[in-house]
């Protein structure tokens, strides 16, 4: 989930690593979390297209005010470990092509659910269905990032949404 926020490219190491199966699925899913984080603590103190630009894909433009203040990356892990479950509760998977996107296009999402002639069934042999899907892809993760936003900004004071304040 971490890496999302850095220079490096999350597609860039799953192709290189050719990250298939489960742990496609796993990484896809740290990204939501991020992307969860971020909208999440976006909305309350950046333009409205802030918010939007983070939501289709511009998480790596809020690298400034997370390495400003590295303890806002608490939130990316705790959500990611929570939303981490139900990808090795219902084997989600993906294919190393969409381990890094996240809700980039819905890659990640969609390519859990429909089966692709062109992918072999040694990178991914199980799909889910769509009620599972939202399951996974959405109501945890958003209710993994609001658990993360209150324990660590509310109940351990460690951070503030203005500290995601970011002009893109």
């Amino acid at each position: 989930s971490i890496i999302i926020i850095t220079p490096v490219s999350t597609v860039g190491i799953a192709l290189a690593i050719s990250l298939s199966g489960i742990g496609s699925g796993a990484a896809a899913m740290g990204v939501v979390a991020t992307t969860i984080v971020l909208l999440i603590n976006s909305w309350k103190v950046n333009k409205p297209g802030v918010t939007v630009a983070i939501a289709l894909g511009a998480m790596k433009g809020m690298m400034p005010s997370v390495f400003a203040k590295p303890v806002t990356m608490l939130p990316f892990l705790l959500t990611a470990a929570i939303s981490g479950i139900p990808v090795a509760l219902f084997n989600i998977q993906g294919t190393p092509t969409t381990a890094g996107f996240g809700y980039i296009g819905l890659v990640s999402p969609i390519q859990s659910m429909v089966k692709d002639a062109a992918v072999p069934s040694s990178v991914m042999n199980n799909f889910i269905n769509p009620f599972v899907a939202i399951i996974a892809w959405l109501v945890i993760p958003v209710i993994a990032g609001f658990i993360a936003q209150f324990v660590f900004s509310k109940l351990l004071k460690l951070y503030t949404p203005m500290d995601f304040q970011q002009d893109l």
